[in-house]
Protein backbone atom coordinates (compact mmCIF):
# COMPACT_ATOMS: atom_id res chain seq x y z
CA UNK A 1 0.00 0.00 0.00
CA UNK A 2 1.43 3.40 -1.02
CA UNK A 3 2.51 5.68 1.91
CA UNK A 4 0.56 9.10 2.09
CA UNK A 5 0.80 12.19 3.40
CA UNK A 6 -1.82 10.84 6.45
CA UNK A 7 0.79 8.71 7.46
CA UNK A 8 3.06 11.46 7.76
CA UNK A 9 1.05 13.40 10.00
CA UNK A 10 0.32 10.54 12.22
CA UNK A 11 3.77 8.75 12.41
CA UNK A 12 5.90 11.44 11.53
CA UNK A 13 8.46 12.12 8.98
CA UNK A 14 11.62 10.61 9.97
CA UNK A 15 10.44 7.29 9.72
CA UNK A 16 8.70 7.43 6.32
CA UNK A 17 11.88 6.48 4.38
CA UNK A 18 12.23 3.21 6.51
CA UNK A 19 8.59 1.87 6.46
CA UNK A 20 7.88 -0.61 4.65
CA UNK A 21 3.91 -1.96 3.44
CA UNK A 22 3.43 -4.31 6.33
CA UNK A 23 4.38 -0.92 8.29
CA UNK A 24 2.63 1.35 6.45
CA UNK A 25 -0.83 -0.87 6.78
CA UNK A 26 -0.03 -0.90 10.73
CA UNK A 27 0.27 3.10 10.45
CA UNK A 28 -3.09 3.37 8.49
CA UNK A 29 -5.49 1.59 11.19
CA UNK A 30 -3.86 3.29 13.81
CA UNK A 31 -4.73 6.24 12.23
CA UNK A 32 -8.21 5.46 11.18
CA UNK A 33 -8.66 5.31 14.90
CA UNK A 34 -7.34 8.23 15.88
CA UNK A 35 -10.39 9.71 13.86
CA UNK A 36 -13.01 11.76 15.78
CA UNK A 37 -16.35 10.37 16.12
CA UNK A 38 -18.90 12.42 14.50
CA UNK A 39 -21.44 13.42 16.86
CA UNK A 40 -24.64 16.36 16.99
CA UNK A 41 -23.55 19.68 16.90
CA UNK A 42 -25.33 21.56 19.71
CA UNK A 43 -27.62 23.96 18.68
CA UNK A 44 -25.84 27.92 17.83
CA UNK A 45 -27.03 30.52 20.23
CA UNK A 46 -29.27 32.13 17.34
CA UNK A 47 -31.41 28.32 17.39
CA UNK A 48 -31.49 28.13 21.47
CA UNK A 49 -33.17 32.72 21.07
CA UNK A 50 -35.55 30.72 18.35
CA UNK A 51 -36.49 27.98 20.57
CA UNK A 52 -37.61 30.13 23.42
CA UNK A 53 -39.37 32.98 21.91
CA UNK A 54 -41.39 30.01 20.26
CA UNK A 55 -42.13 28.93 23.75
CA UNK A 56 -43.16 32.10 25.25
CA UNK A 57 -45.63 33.03 22.17
CA UNK A 58 -47.09 29.54 22.54
CA UNK A 59 -47.80 30.48 26.19
CA UNK A 60 -49.22 33.86 24.98
CA UNK A 61 -51.46 32.43 22.54
CA UNK A 62 -53.01 30.06 24.95
CA UNK A 63 -53.53 32.27 27.20
CA UNK A 64 -55.51 34.85 24.64
CA UNK A 65 -57.73 31.85 23.59
CA UNK A 66 -58.10 30.66 27.14
CA UNK A 67 -59.81 34.50 28.44
CA UNK A 68 -61.48 34.65 24.94
CA UNK A 69 -63.71 31.87 25.94
CA UNK A 70 -64.34 32.88 29.04
CA UNK A 71 -65.46 36.14 27.86
CA UNK A 72 -67.15 34.80 25.31
CA UNK A 73 -69.09 32.48 27.53
CA UNK A 74 -69.76 35.71 30.08
CA UNK A 75 -71.33 37.57 27.18
CA UNK A 76 -73.64 35.05 26.37
CA UNK A 77 -77.16 35.21 28.08
CA UNK A 78 -78.34 34.53 31.68
CA UNK A 79 -79.89 31.19 30.56
CA UNK A 80 -76.46 29.63 29.52
CA UNK A 81 -74.32 30.77 32.43
CA UNK A 82 -74.31 27.86 34.94
CA UNK A 83 -72.98 28.61 38.23
CA UNK A 84 -70.03 26.68 38.16
CA UNK A 85 -69.01 28.38 34.89
CA UNK A 86 -69.10 31.47 37.30
CA UNK A 87 -67.72 30.28 40.19
CA UNK A 88 -64.91 29.53 38.03
CA UNK A 89 -64.28 33.08 36.47
CA UNK A 90 -64.78 34.17 40.41
CA UNK A 91 -61.96 32.32 41.84
CA UNK A 92 -59.91 34.15 38.96
CA UNK A 93 -60.87 37.50 39.63
CA UNK A 94 -62.35 37.53 43.04
CA UNK A 95 -60.51 39.49 46.01
CA UNK A 96 -59.27 38.62 49.27
CA UNK A 97 -63.11 38.70 51.28
CA UNK A 98 -63.95 41.86 53.84
CA UNK A 99 -63.68 40.37 56.71
CA UNK A 100 -65.25 43.13 58.78
CA UNK A 101 -68.62 42.39 56.75
CA UNK A 102 -71.43 42.01 59.19
CA UNK A 103 -74.23 39.61 57.91
CA UNK A 104 -77.55 38.58 59.90
CA UNK A 105 -79.44 35.08 59.23
CA UNK A 106 -82.96 35.17 59.94
CA UNK A 107 -84.35 31.43 59.56
CA UNK A 108 -86.95 29.51 61.93
CA UNK A 109 -84.90 26.31 60.95
CA UNK A 110 -81.66 25.82 63.35
CA UNK A 111 -80.05 23.60 60.87
CA UNK A 112 -80.51 25.94 57.90
CA UNK A 113 -78.98 28.33 60.32
CA UNK A 114 -76.00 26.43 61.09
CA UNK A 115 -75.40 25.60 57.03
CA UNK A 116 -75.81 29.19 56.25
CA UNK A 117 -73.22 30.14 58.76
CA UNK A 118 -70.94 27.20 58.05
CA UNK A 119 -71.30 28.36 54.25
CA UNK A 120 -70.43 31.87 54.73
CA UNK A 121 -67.26 30.97 56.85
CA UNK A 122 -66.32 28.92 53.61
CA UNK A 123 -66.23 31.77 51.94
CA UNK A 124 -64.16 33.57 54.57
CA UNK A 125 -66.76 35.99 56.63
CA UNK A 126 -67.11 35.55 60.19
CA UNK A 127 -69.03 38.67 61.56
CA UNK A 128 -72.66 36.51 61.29
CA UNK A 129 -75.48 37.04 63.73
CA UNK A 130 -78.29 33.69 63.52
CA UNK A 131 -81.46 34.69 65.02
CA UNK A 132 -84.42 32.21 64.64
CA UNK A 133 -87.44 34.80 65.61
CA UNK A 134 -88.66 37.47 63.61
CA UNK A 135 -89.04 39.79 66.90
CA UNK A 136 -85.27 39.05 67.22
CA UNK A 137 -84.62 40.40 63.70
CA UNK A 138 -85.90 43.73 64.19
CA UNK A 139 -84.20 44.58 67.73
CA UNK A 140 -80.70 43.86 66.12
CA UNK A 141 -81.59 45.90 63.23
CA UNK A 142 -83.13 48.73 64.96
CA UNK A 143 -80.78 49.17 67.58
CA UNK A 144 -77.47 47.84 66.26
CA UNK A 145 -75.02 50.22 66.70
CA UNK A 146 -73.99 49.90 63.11
CA UNK A 147 -75.73 48.81 59.98
CA UNK A 148 -75.59 44.93 58.51
CA UNK A 149 -73.97 44.99 55.34
CA UNK A 150 -76.27 42.26 54.70
CA UNK A 151 -78.89 40.75 55.91
CA UNK A 152 -80.46 36.91 54.79
CA UNK A 153 -83.65 35.99 55.66
CA UNK A 154 -86.53 32.74 55.13
CA UNK A 155 -89.19 34.50 53.53
CA UNK A 156 -91.48 32.14 55.29
CA UNK A 157 -90.40 33.65 58.70
CA UNK A 158 -92.21 37.11 57.95
CA UNK A 159 -94.97 35.37 55.64
CA UNK A 160 -98.27 37.95 56.28
CA UNK A 161 -96.28 39.94 58.97
CA UNK A 162 -93.20 41.75 57.68
CA UNK A 163 -92.65 43.13 53.97
CA UNK A 164 -89.25 42.27 53.18
CA UNK A 165 -89.37 44.18 50.35
CA UNK A 166 -89.81 47.66 52.44
CA UNK A 167 -88.17 46.75 55.64
CA UNK A 168 -84.88 46.45 52.92
CA UNK A 169 -85.25 49.42 50.67
CA UNK A 170 -85.98 51.61 52.74
CA UNK A 171 -84.52 50.92 56.13
CA UNK A 172 -80.81 52.92 56.39
CA UNK A 173 -79.74 49.88 58.83
CA UNK A 174 -80.06 47.61 56.21
CA UNK A 175 -77.02 47.67 53.01
CA UNK A 176 -78.21 44.38 51.57
CA UNK A 177 -80.82 42.18 51.61
CA UNK A 178 -81.41 39.03 50.34
CA UNK A 179 -84.76 36.77 50.66
CA UNK A 180 -84.44 33.14 49.99
CA UNK A 181 -87.66 30.38 50.09
CA UNK A 182 -89.92 33.23 48.23
CA UNK A 183 -93.05 32.57 46.51
CA UNK A 184 -93.21 33.85 42.61
CA UNK A 185 -96.22 35.17 43.84
CA UNK A 186 -94.41 37.60 46.84
CA UNK A 187 -91.81 38.80 44.13
CA UNK A 188 -92.13 42.93 43.73
CA UNK A 189 -89.45 44.94 41.43
CA UNK A 190 -87.21 46.28 42.98
CA UNK A 191 -86.64 50.75 42.75
CA UNK A 192 -83.90 51.30 39.99
CA UNK A 193 -82.13 53.20 42.57
CA UNK A 194 -81.61 50.48 45.10
CA UNK A 195 -81.71 47.65 42.79
CA UNK A 196 -78.43 46.65 43.90
CA UNK A 197 -79.01 46.16 47.12
CA UNK A 198 -82.21 43.67 47.43
CA UNK A 199 -82.17 40.04 46.04
CA UNK A 200 -84.27 37.68 45.63
CA UNK A 201 -84.56 33.67 45.44
CA UNK A 202 -87.00 30.88 45.29
CA UNK A 203 -84.16 28.58 46.54
CA UNK A 204 -85.24 26.99 49.61
CA UNK A 205 -82.01 26.53 51.05
CA UNK A 206 -78.64 28.71 49.36
CA UNK A 207 -76.00 26.78 48.05
CA UNK A 208 -72.37 27.66 48.14
CA UNK A 209 -72.55 29.08 44.58
CA UNK A 210 -75.46 31.09 44.91
CA UNK A 211 -73.52 32.74 48.08
CA UNK A 212 -71.09 33.39 46.15
CA UNK A 213 -72.11 35.31 42.88
CA UNK A 214 -74.25 37.07 46.03
CA UNK A 215 -71.43 38.39 47.83
CA UNK A 216 -69.70 39.29 44.29
CA UNK A 217 -72.25 42.04 44.28
CA UNK A 218 -72.14 43.10 48.47
CA UNK A 219 -68.63 42.90 49.24
CA UNK A 220 -67.26 45.44 46.64
CA UNK A 221 -63.96 46.75 48.21
CA UNK A 222 -61.96 47.88 44.40
CA UNK A 223 -63.54 50.44 41.19
CA UNK A 224 -65.40 48.36 39.69
CA UNK A 225 -62.75 49.47 36.30
CA UNK A 226 -60.20 47.43 38.56
CA UNK A 227 -62.71 44.28 38.03
CA UNK A 228 -63.40 43.44 34.47
CA UNK A 229 -65.16 40.77 35.86
CA UNK A 230 -68.06 42.53 37.30
CA UNK A 231 -69.50 44.19 34.81
CA UNK A 232 -70.13 41.19 32.66
CA UNK A 233 -71.40 39.36 35.75
CA UNK A 234 -73.65 42.08 36.21
CA UNK A 235 -75.39 41.59 32.58
CA UNK A 236 -75.29 37.72 33.01
CA UNK A 237 -76.99 38.02 35.94
CA UNK A 238 -79.36 40.69 35.09
CA UNK A 239 -78.54 43.13 37.96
Amino acid sequence: MPLTQEHLNHCGEGACSRWTAQQAQVCERLALKRQPIDREQAPSPQDQVVRRISRVWSGVLFSFFFFGLVLQRLSEPSSSLTPSFLSVALLLEYPMPNKALRILIADPNHTHRVVLERLFNQLGYFRIVPVSHLQELLTLVEYGSEPFDLVVINAGMASGVLDLHDFVIYNPQVRHGWVYNAQPSGLRSVPVGRRSSMHWSQAPLPDLASLRLLMARVDVQVDASQRPWERLLRQGLGG
